[in-house]
């Protein structure tokens, strides 16, 4: 491929980096400004959660959109100057050699966020690995147009035998320019204090709207006059609802004397839940029942826990299974679980779900206001410690 046609495809690729981070930028706007973006599909592919998190952002205020949208335009940029105005040898190379360095340090800094992403976050963001796959191109067209600059220089006489050692030069440089920005966003995580509520955090919060008629009831863990409730409807099949359990879990200790917490049942599947169109979660109702006839034993905390820590496989064997680990009766438990009684209770937790127009789970009403996704564990301590000022003022 001739150094032309590779720098065109770099310009090309860089092109639509700029448009995809500039429509992410714009994505972060409308969540700064409480506003719902359009661009999620359900509980899994969804921006919201990828872009508000505090993952998305460097030194806890530059969205990272911001810097995708630089390097773009700083590699777009060199390589259309490249084609049109780097008539020497030496330009050019230096040229190819920073479009390559860019390329392998953002190749790196998206390896590092689509983990986050997958391993922390537990989503996807369709726009976020849209320039996963725009660097990856990026990296071997760069590769393509460096290794075309140099042999062009090479045949032309203008080349220096000491430049076949560059590739390793600026290859390293990538190398640093990836991990350094990585190193600072895990860096400034560990270093910023924790007991300052982000200012646009709080705003976004407070921005959500408030239940006219809240739900009551539920599994309940807490003082009922603790100054902060959070009624939680959640499916044991739902992965963000795994992650909102992990933060509840960790948090509890801590907070237990100001939070009480309310458990109640919306199933993402159609076998006992009629607002779904089919079964996203097949073994979500028989979890749920399964839970209703742990807690006619008082025990449905520790089943509720043993639950969401083996979600990867709730099979009717695996339900009986974790029933004996809890000590329950396990004729009793069986017998339940068949029980007309038990699938009405699920079903009065899903027609309050209906009412209160829940799309997805995890949904939270905290004190009345809705939450609708998993907030991550220091968001839910920021939520805890915001109602429980409110509380205190109004006192």
């Amino acid at each position: 491929m001739s150094s032309k046609r590779a720098a065109a495809l770099v310009g090309a690729l860089a092109t639509a980096g700029v448009a995809v981070s500039a429509y992410i930028s714009r994505v972060h706007q409308q969540i700064a400004a409480s506003q719902t973006p359009g661009c999620d599909v359900n509980e899994t592919f969804t921006c919201t959660v990828i872009l508000s998190s505090k993952y998305a952002y460097l030194f806890g205020s530059i969205p990272v959109a911001w810097l995708a949208l630089a390097t773009y335009l700083v590699i777009g940029g060199v390589a259309l100057a490249l084609v049109l105005a780097m008539p020497r040898a030496v330009q050019r190379r230096r040229a190819a050699g920073l479009i390559l360095a860019v390329a392998i340090g953002a190749a790196i800094y998206s390896i590092a966020l689509a983990w986050i992403a997958t391993s922390i976050l537990r989503a996807v963001c369709l726009f976020c690995a849209t320039l996963y796959v725009v660097n990856a191109g990026l990296l071997v067209a760069s590769a393509l147009l460096f290794q075309a600059v140099r042999h062009e220089t090479a045949r032309s006489g203008r080349g220096r035998p000491e430049e076949s050692f560059s590739l390793v030069r600026w290859s390293i440089g990538g190398a640093a320019i990836g991990v350094s920005i990585v190193a600072a966003l895990f860096g400034w995580e560990a270093m910023r204090p924790r007991d300052v509520i982000p200012a646009d955090f709080k705003k976004w919060y407070l921005a959500r709207p408030m239940a006219e008629q809240p739900p009551s009831g539920g599994h309940a863990k807490g003082d009922p006059s603790s100054p902060v409730v959070i009624a939680e409807f959640s499916d044991f099949e739902c992965g963000h609802c795994a992650q909102i359990y992990r933060a509840f879990k960790s948090v509890w200790p801590r907070y237990r004397d100001d939070l009480r917490i309310e458990f109640h049942h919306y199933p993402l599947d159609s076998t006992c839940n009629p607002a779904m169109a089919r079964s996203f979660h097949q073994n979500a109702c028989l979890a749920a029942y399964a839970s209703e006839c742990a807690a006619a034993q008082d025990a449905f905390w520790p089943y509720h826990d043993l639950l969401f820590d083996n979600q990867g496989d709730l099979s009717r064997d695996n339900l009986l299974r974790f029933a004996d680990q809890v000590g329950l009766d396990r004729a009793a438990f069986e017998q339940c679980i068949a029980s007309d009684a038990t699938r009405e209770a699920v079903a009065r937790d899903v027609a309050e779900g209906t009412r209160l127009e829940i799309k997805s789970t995890p949904t939270l009403f905290v004190n009345g206001r809705t939450v609708v996704g998993a907030l991550e564990e220091e968001n839910l301590e920021h939520v805890i410690r915001i109602e429980r000022d409110i509380a205190a003022r109004r006192n």
